[in-house]
């Protein structure tokens, strides 16, 4: 009877860490994405949008702390934060430089990549939902998931916002809208981590 439930919990166990596994590594390739296409196609908001979708340190902690110290996991979630920080003072002034010199983002390809990125985000929405009210780290990849699904329908209004005026100034005031709450998240993970 005690091997067997040992047994039904190193299951449960192992496909929890597959799907926070597959949640990680969704969100880090859809980041990765967004940061690219948002700076070829002189987004603000898809950049901002990437901090969102690709804030997954909460998320991830299960997945390294058996492997990293207490320590190390601190300075990462420290470096984490300024790079974030450096990163939203990069979007702000690539926004305004943008606004200044009249440069009119692709709202297309804005449009897919935010549906994209929606679409990705709801499929981890759906994998993890069962299991997000009886396992905390889950819940906070899940929560991870739904945030960065409400940042994909910034980009998409900041899209369809740039397409209807022929103006960048949608695609700013949707990144500046953004970056305060990946701040507070940011810093709010990093005195999680502690």
């Amino acid at each position: 009877m005690g091997r067997a439930r040992v047994k039904q919990w190193q299951a449960a166990r192992a496909e929890q860490s597959r799907l926070l596994w597959i949640a990680y590594a969704v969100s880090e390739v859809m980041s990765l994405l967004e940061i690219v296409t948002g700076i070829l196609v002189l987004s603000a908001s898809l950049q901002a949008d990437s901090l969102e979708t690709g804030n997954s340190i909460a998320a991830s902690k299960p997945i390294v702390k058996d492997s990293l110290s207490r320590r190390q996991i601190t300075n990462a979630a420290l470096v984490g934060v300024i790079c974030v920080v450096l990163f939203c003072f990069w979007i702000v002034g690539f926004g305004v430089w943008n606004l200044a010199h009249e440069n009119l983002p692709r709202a297309f390809i804005m449009m897919a990549v935010g549906f994209l990125s929606l679409f990705a985000n709801i499929i981890i929405l759906v994998l993890l939902r069962k299991r997000r009210l009886v396992n905390a780290s889950i819940n906070a990849a899940w929560g991870c998931a739904r945030n960065g699904a409400v940042g994909n329908l910034g980009v998409i209004i900041a899209a369809a916002g740039v397409f209807i005026t022929h103006q960048s100034w949608p695609n700013l005031v949707v990144a500046l809208i953004m970056i305060p709450f990946v701040l507070r998240r940011a810093v709010r993970t990093m005195r999680d981590v502690k």
